[in-house]
């Protein structure tokens, strides 16, 4: 198969683009574009970059399929959102009522995600005759398969995983052998896919667009964390007071507060300090500047 022939394909799903449907395919790699993309990877594991020899193209059925994935997540957040508020006002008022929700028209995921029909349902217990012992009726319940319960354990530390790809991933990390480097900096990693993200930082691009508001980051960990100030979401706790964070790092630098763990020395001054800023604020000071001439003299 030659290029021309090879760009004239879908780059999602490979169907050939007729010449008629060129105007309704659409450009993947255009700026305005760059949520697909980023879309893609979160769903897929696959980075998408451009090529030459390769389509620019995605059709427009998948068009169709990506665009109603983000309504459904969009509604999936709205909810979420409503969901947290009327907690708070139950826990605030204490009523014992939630909050109505807008009537919003339901989608049909059938269309791109394979729905297993097959589901076994327990039969409810029939109605005992006058002559027999009364047994209590049992409620239907379904019974899903056992592979869609299956999970998979690290032998090594007891994580759990819902894919063996993603236990694959992670036993890198206990080899502790980086074997792909950045042909930039050298710097290693366990996967292809981190590198690539990591060589993100290397240029002045910003795929990773928030879903809420016009801002654009390098990495998609930082989009998760920013987008948190749009859903309030707080999924971190801290280990000694009932605190919730938007990300790791400004719990860790909470816990700090409780653990009282001072690990920025002055070694003019002979102090400790919470936190690298309190050590500069610090160095700033009169004190430590006289402290400082007196000991160079």
């Amino acid at each position: 198969m030659y290029a021309y022939q090879l760009r004239a394909l879908c780059r999602t799903c490979g169907v050939k683009i007729d010449e008629n449907d060129i105007n309704l395919a659409t450009q993947l790699f255009e700026e305005s574009n760059q949520s697909f993309i980023s879309l893609i990877e979160n769903i897929t594991d696959i980075w998408i970059e451009y090529d030459n020899n390769l389509p620019e193209l995605i059709c427009e059925s998948c068009k169709a399929v990506l665009d109603k994935i983000t309504e459904w997540s969009e509604r999936c957040v709205n909810t979420h959102t409503k969901l947290q508020e009327a907690k708070q006002n139950l826990i605030k008022n204490s009523v014992d009522k939630i909050l109505p929700f807008e009537e919003t028209e339901s989608v049909d995921f059938k269309e791109f995600v394979d729905v297993d029909d097959n589901l076994q349902y327990e039969e409810e217990t029939p109605e005992p005759q006058s002559s027999q012992v009364k047994v209590k009726k049992k409620n239907a319940r379904k019974k899903y398969p056992k592979h869609l319960k299956k999970t998979w354990i690290c032998e090594q530390c007891g994580g759990e995983f819902k894919c063996s790809t993603y236990l694959k991933l992670h036993l890198l990390r206990h080899t502790g052998k980086k074997e792909v480097e950045c042909d930039i900096c050298q710097a290693k990693y366990y996967t292809q896919n981190e590198m690539l993200r990591h060589r993100i930082l290397h240029t002045d691009a910003r795929p990773y667009s928030c879903k809420y508001c016009d801002k654009t980051f390098r990495g998609c960990s930082s989009r998760a964390v920013h987008e948190r100030i749009h859903t309030n979401e707080r999924p971190f706790a801290c280990s000694y007071c009932e605190k919730r964070f938007t990300s790791t790092s400004t719990r860790r630098s909470h816990e700090l507060v409780h653990t009282d763990k001072r690990q920025y020395h002055c070694q003019t001054c002979d102090q400790w300090f919470l936190r690298s800023a309190h050590l500069e604020m610090h160095q700033r000071s009169k004190q430590h500047k006289k402290k400082s001439q007196n000991a160079i003299d």
